[in-house]
């Protein structure tokens, strides 16, 4: 859970039977995070937390928590950008790791981020407008192609 403002970001795991405990927490509570993504981002098999941060004109960095498969998120791993309200994950270059869609809320630019594979995140390539002021964004194959496409 977040909240777009300063808090303690947490984890909440599920008995099976709809309740949840709360029984952790992730990233840094002075964050402004917006939303979180969950994407096994280095296919070892457990949900990582991408977490969008905004930063309302200033520039911020958005995170990869890293899952260590007992559901605690301690590596983290700032991701090249500026400030977002959501990420997008999917196989955007068809090697089959998922790859991030970063919208840029704040008149900035949006960007794809391709992943090595192992869950790191070169810089990518621009995508869309300049000045974007983009919330979110959405991938599917429109055209039948086989390939993601971006909306």
């Amino acid at each position: 859970m977040s909240n777009n403002a300063p808090d303690e970001k947490w984890v909440y795991r599920n008995d099976g039977k709809g309740r949840f405990t709360r029984v952790g927490t992730f990233g840094e509570p002075g964050w402004t995070t917006r939303y979180v993504t969950l994407a096994d981002l280095n296919r070892d098999g457990a949900a990582d937390i991408i977490v969008a941060n905004r930063g309302g004109g200033r520039k911020v960095a958005s995170y990869v928590c890293f899952n260590n498969g007992k559901g605690e998120f301690s590596r983290v791993v700032a991701l090249p950008g500026g400030s977002s309200t959501s990420i997008t994950a999917a196989d955007l270059d068809g090697d089959g790791a998922l790859d991030l869609f970063v919208p840029h809320r704040d008149g900035g630019q949006s960007r794809v981020l391709f992943n090595d594979g192992n869950g790191g995140f070169a810089d990518g390539v621009d995508v869309g407008p300049a000045e974007a002021h983009a919330r979110i964004g959405v991938t599917g194959d429109w055209n039948d192609d086989g390939l993601q496409d971006l909306a």
